[in-house]
């Protein structure tokens, strides 16, 4: 960001001291949270943007005691009675200016901050009744620079604060007694000690009006912007203020929970205080500040860019546990042109206690024992809570799993090392049903990339509080005094429009303001991977007659996979030695990569940097190196062991090992693979005794993201794309070092459409590797149509995943007409905004749609599952996201092979192009296409159609008009002529002939 000095606030984030109650502006939503009467951070709201200048902790009445809870007793000494020794109101004032800057180390600071409120509220409420002007006497109010006479002092009189407090609690503004105005002794010009004490308590719960001379606090912070308007401020009288001591913190909605003390719901953090012992650690407000932008993330962890002070605002809450010397800060950031707002924690040792032991883990340092990033409690419902996760295994990853929350506790998460194949750290909270289209939703993604935890916990109440976080299993964080511990960030989206509102949110946010800049512009290349075309076996031959056939069908790379490098034949020897194999190379790398330049085509590779084979130059020298307990079997995971990534000596030896062989070629592209989970996290580094064993996991991740963030500065024209056998690490993470992660091993084309609609609930179509590769399926064996494995392919980053020297001529053909048609719709499903249509889930379809931001051009993809029978009646599909008044020309520039025949009802093929819609083009307007849809016809149980739309007489159009990227379409120069478009039919019927039934 480019001011790091605080502000009293931006236009998107306030504090309204009047309400104790911070507002944060995200697009067009809310985020509300208050300083509770106990010091601790109620939350309120979490919804529409709504006007400002009302006092929304009128919502926390729905809070009533329940039987089996507990209360915050009084400190030590504190008879329940506050009172404020004033004879007139400069005594006042300055009651006010000596208790509002008290530190929350202060044994009375409750006391005094109570007298600092009801201080203040005497001045308020004398502004608007000046005494008579016969008096000069004085005094200015910094606050509101407000002069008000002051009376001659009168007799000296104790005002008890809270002695009728019960009576005037929420009394109303139409209520004649809570409207009073405040009199003063008749004939003397002196203040009566009884209205005094009458108009504190009449207002108590009543904001003062400010006078015409007076700026309410409302209006000082300006106007509040949202996406589409103003957000305009009221001066509305009533204020709200819970009674304190009358709840029990499991009976609020809180910001960030604390353990043992009262909340037996699950807490958002422990740390235990190795002075004592205990685990109990209270937070009270302390501090906050307020930042123009976003202040930078620490420790190389990842999260979501600034552009400096006009994309978003920073809010740090400082709570501080007093008794054991435990500060936190609560991180907020607006996203200011999203409906987004991300938190995360720091926490710090500042204990200044001392203790006759001085070994480690003892005296004043702490542990953190869990440390979730962001925690929040939602009200109870009239409709019940759902929960919306990505999960499965390798080679099924990201499923769709929905979930009604019942009483009691829904957790998931993962223990792998990894953010893992079987959970991603992402998860949706609905109000009723999960809907596509309609209602509210909360959508939370973390940006980590190893173990983390959700937890949703029903209560008995009906409110559910959710857990967002590190997993605690495994991982203790030591804190010394002057310790800090960081928490990475989790991304908070709310949708109106449901959960495909929430997904246009994520993925304008993952390519804006995640993934590097410089290849967020950029089309990703059209490669074809070595890998289920050679496996291991690869040479500088077989490369280059790859080479030669990727360049006659117009891919822009060759990318050469594992067996390339050490001693590797096979999947049991060789990591970790990254060194060009000369037998397999024998002139190594340069010479082959310049003959691929030389074709037109531009070279990438594989390495596995994470690994060590036990045969390996690698392991024999170094068996230090890889994470395992001494005097234990070892785990060995695709027969190899993973590197400690927490040490700095091999963090550098891997980086110099990539690097030696990147430079030694023109290598514009590298592929990061990780193919095993880590156990035995033990560190054997020297030193070690320094770092508890139990930080290591976190530290791998920490190094890891050190790692990437140093290839990314050395290397910054080279693509990097990661893996993790397949989608075991697809996490926002690794999105911010790598623009794209291979979604899946799993290349079948019917279970990748499920796995690219689960992805595509948080992750753009831009970062999904996703490749056609060959029939019969290596892990399937399923044989699908051709231009069904394009369709699903062109969902994603697009490429080809088998051997072209096996190709027919015709195959040959049609993969040349896919990476033409693929470079014609790319800048709509790179920059469009993505609608699920049919969710195959739920159906035996599949279908989904990308609409340019500026609703002139969409691709429609439809999918056939499988389903019972190629008869069965196609629903009509609705459209989504066009405008209702465009008129859209309707081209099928890929028309069917397959017909019906009119005899006997069979399937076969024709040489002429079968058409959704009987003709080549119709015109139709947007309200038609969403409303009465369009009719689909499928001939086989694994067949697909595209459609393509384009604005009548509106020519080509950019992607984004709304857009700050710079993005040139394609379409006016490489479109195909109406002749080269039939050819093009033809060429596709042909190639979809040569596969039997495809």
């Amino acid at each position: 960001m480019n001011e790091n000095k605080p502000v009293e606030q931006t236009d998107h984030i306030r504090f309204e001291e009047s309400f104790k109650t911070f507002s944060l502006i995200a697009g067009e939503s809310l985020y509300a949270f208050c300083i509770s009467p106990e010091l601790t951070l109620e939350h309120l709201y979490w919804g529409k943007a709504v006007h400002q200048g009302f006092d929304l902790r009128y919502l926390s009445q729905s809070c009533r005691m329940a039987h089996f809870n507990t209360i915050e007793a009084a400190p030590t000494g504190f008879e329940g009675k506050i009172v404020l020794e004033a004879e007139n109101l400069e005594e006042v004032q300055q009651s006010w200016k000596m208790n509002r800057s008290v530190s929350s180390d202060d044994e009375t600071y409750f006391q005094k901050k109570r007298l600092e409120n009801y201080s203040w509220r005497i001045l308020s409420k004398a502004m608007l009744h000046k005494t008579n002007e016969d008096y000069p006497r004085t005094t200015r109010l910094k606050s509101h620079s407000v002069t008000f006479d002051v009376p001659p002092k009168s007799e000296a009189r104790a005002i008890d604060l809270e002695s009728k407090a019960k009576e005037t609690r929420m009394r109303s503004i139409s209520n004649p007694a809570a409207s009073a105005s405040f009199s003063t002794s008749s004939g003397t010009n002196k203040f009566s000690p009884e209205a005094l004490n009458e108009f504190l308590q009449l207002n108590a719960m009543t904001k003062f009006v400010q006078s015409a001379d007076s700026p309410s606090p409302g209006k000082r912070f300006g106007q509040i912007v949202g996406q589409k308007g103003h957000i305009r401020h009221h001066a509305n009288k009533q204020t709200f203020e819970r009674q304190m001591g009358k709840l029990g913190k499991g009976l609020l909605c809180s910001e960030y929970a604390d353990h043992g003390t009262g909340d037996f719901r699950s807490p958002s953090f422990i740390v235990n205080d190795n002075f004592n012992g205990s685990s109990i650690s209270p937070l009270k407000y302390k501090r906050h500040r307020i930042y123009r932008g976003k202040l930078p993330m620490p420790d190389s962890l990842p999260g979501l860019r600034s552009e400096g002070s006009s994309d978003a605002s920073t809010l740090v809450v400082t709570m501080a546990d007093a008794g054991s010397g435990l500060e936190v800060d609560m991180i907020y950031v607006a996203m200011h042109n999203y409906d987004c707002i991300t938190r995360r924690v720091v926490f710090r040792n500042v204990d200044t206690r001392t203790s006759a032991t001085s070994d480690r883990g003892t005296g004043s340092s702490k542990v953190v024992q869990k440390a979730s990033s962001m925690s929040i409690d939602f009200e109870c419902p009239a409709d019940d809570f759902h929960l919306v996760q990505l999960s499965g295994t390798w080679a099924r990853e990201r499923y769709i799993l929905e979930t009604k929350l019942q009483h009691g506790m829904h957790s998931f998460g993962s223990t792998r090392g990894v953010s893992s194949h079987h959970h991603s750290p992402f998860a949706a909270i609905t109000l009723g049903q999960p809907s596509e289209t309609n209602g509210e939703v909360k959508g939370f993604s973390f940006v980590y990339s190893g173990n983390f935890l959700v937890e949703a916990e029903v209560t008995e109440m009906g409110r559910l509080r959710f857990n967002m976080g590190i997993h605690p299993m495994g991982m203790q964080w030591y804190l010394k005094q002057g310790g800090v511990f960081n928490t990475p960030e989790v991304i908070m989206v709310r949708s109106a429009e449901g959960l495909g509102g929430m997904s246009r949110t994520f993925h304008r946010l993952m390519l804006e303001k995640l993934i590097p800049r410089n290849w967020s512009d950029a089309d990703p290349p059209i490669l074809l991977n070595s890998w289920e075309a050679k496996y291991f076996h690869v040479n500088h031959q077989n490369i280059i007659e790859l080479a030669r056939q990727a360049s006659k069908i117009g891919v822009d790379m060759i990318v050469l996979d594992d067996g390339w490098f050490g001693n590797r034949s096979d999947d049991k020897k060789g990591l970790g030695d990254w060194f060009v194999n000369l037998e397999k190379f024998p002139h190594g790398l340069k010479p082959m990569v310049d003959e691929i330049n030389a074709m037109g085509l531009k070279f990438g590779l594989w390495f596995e940097p994470e690994m060590v084979s036990e045969e390996s130059m690698l392991f024999t020298s170094h068996p230090d190196w890889y994470l395992h307990v001494p005097n234990r079997p070892r785990q060995l995971g695709r027969n190899q062991m993973v590197l400690d990534l927490s040490r700095q000596d091999v963090r550098d030896y891997i980086f110099q090992a990539i690097s030696s062989v990147l430079h030694s070629a023109n290598i514009e592209y590298v592929k990061w693979d990780m193919n095993r989970p880590l156990t035995e996290v033990y560190s054997l580094a020297a030193g070690c005794e320094e770092v508890w064993q139990s930080e290591i996991s976190h530290r791998y991740v920490l190094g890891l993201y050190d790692l990437q963030r140093r290839f990314i500065e050395e290397f910054p024209h080279i693509l990097l794309e990661n893996c993790a056998s397949g989608g075991g690490r697809y996490d926002p993470g690794m999105l911010y070092f790598s623009p794209q992660i291979w979604s899946s091993d799993n290349t079948d084309a019917l279970v990748r459409m499920r796995i690219q609609y689960g992805t595509s609930y948080v992750f753009p179509a831009r970062t999904a590797g996703s490749h056609v590769s060959t029939v019969p399926n290596h892990l399937t064996g399923n044989v699908t149509r051709l231009r069904t494995r394009g369709f699903v392919a062109m969902s994603g980053t697009f490429g080809y995943e088998l051997d072209m020297a096996n190709a027919t001529p015709a195959e040959m053909l049609v993969y040349q007409k896919q990476v033409e048609f693929y470079r014609l719709i790319n800048p709509i499903v790179r920059w469009g905004d993505l609608y699920r249509l049919w969710n195959p889930f739920k159906l035996p379809f599949a279908s989904w749609m990308y609409v340019s931001r500026d609703k002139t051009e969409a691709v429609v993809f439809v999918f056939s599952m499988n389903s019972d029978h190629w008869s069965t009646i196609v629903p009509r599909l609705m459209l989504q996201g066009l405008d209702a008044t465009f008129e859209y020309e309707v081209t099928e520039p890929t028309p069917n092979n397959l017909t019906q025949s009119s005899g006997n009802f069979l399937i076969i093929e024709t040489e002429v192009p079968v058409y959704q819609l009987g003709v080549s083009s119709v015109t139709l307007t947007g309200d038609i296409l969403m409303s009465a849809g369009l009719p689909v016809r499928f001939y086989s149980l694994d067949d697909s159609v595209v459609f393509l739309l384009r604005k009548a007489g509106g020519g080509s159009a950019s992607p984004s008009s709304e857009s700050s990227h710079e993005v040139t379409t394609i379409y006016s120069s490489s479109r195909p002529s109406s002749e080269a478009a039939q050819g093009m039919d033809r060429l596709l019927s042909a190639g979809n002939a040569s596969n039997s039934r495809r």
